[in-house]
């Protein structure tokens, strides 16, 4: 017997306009904005800062939704399969696979086009990138022996083996000093910082177990366990 189950999601586009409360948030701004000014000029280009005398001067929300990158990636397969022979009438071998996987990356870049609180652009343009990597697969093997005898007596042992492992990699990098908005993506940064973290386990289990029945009345089991993991 054979069976398999694959289950994948792809996901992109851009993520929503969310934010904080903080006047340096680009969301958080749109809370305090002042409603009179009109988003766009008479001659229908954006008013690049929205405010008046006496008020905040803050970039203009809709140039802000329209023109920050926040390109978002995510690809995830879920699967899982089995084997079993019957290498006897009572004698069963089965082995199973589970396996998770996850690839995501974030791109932003903020052109040089946007101001910033009471201070209307040009700026310098700035981007960060960022992904998350993750690997789960566990797999178990199993012999099992069921026999009943004449004369009420059942016997049944079973040996398993199973082991099971993670790997989680992430980054992030932030880059400043863009020379200009043609090149959204990190590679045209003058200055790139940031870093990388990589953490994995792993565990490991084998077991034993025999059961003994006599007329479904008397019953005698015996077990043994050995566990191993990285995580101690």
């Amino acid at each position: 017997h054979v069976g398999l189950n694959i289950t994948p999601t792809y996901d992109f586009g851009n993520n929503s306009a969310t934010g904080g409360n903080d006047r340096n948030d680009y969301y958080g701004v749109w809370e305090v904005v002042n409603p009179i000014p009109s988003i766009y000029n008479a001659e229908g280009t954006y008013n690049t800062m929205i405010g008046t005398t006496g008020t905040w001067n803050q970039p203009n929300p809709v140039m802000v939704l329209n023109q920050v990158v926040r390109k978002h990636t995510s690809t995830e397969i879920i699967s899982s399969g089995y084997v079993s022979y019957d290498i006897l009438p009572s004698l069963t071998l089965k082995s199973t696979i589970n396996v998770d996987l996850h690839n995501e990356d974030q791109n932003n870049f903020v052109p040089s086009t946007l101001g910033g609180t009471n201070s209307p652009p040009p700026h310098i343009p700035s981007g960060s990138y960022s992904y998350i990597k993750f690997f789960n697969w566990a797999n178990e093997n199993s012999l099992s022996y069921q026999h009943s005898f004449p004369g009420g007596h059942s016997l049944s042992v079973v040996g398993d083996f199973s082991e099971q492992q993670e790997v989680y990699q992430n980054g992030a990098f932030n880059g400043s000093q863009y020379p200009d908005d043609a090149v959204t993506t990190l590679n045209a940064a003058a200055l790139i910082t940031g870093g990388t973290n990589r953490t994995a386990w792993g565990l490991v289990s084998y077991l034993g177990r025999v059961n003994y029945s006599y007329k479904d009345k008397y019953l005698v089991t015996a077990a043994v366990r050995k566990d191993g993991s990285s995580k101690f």
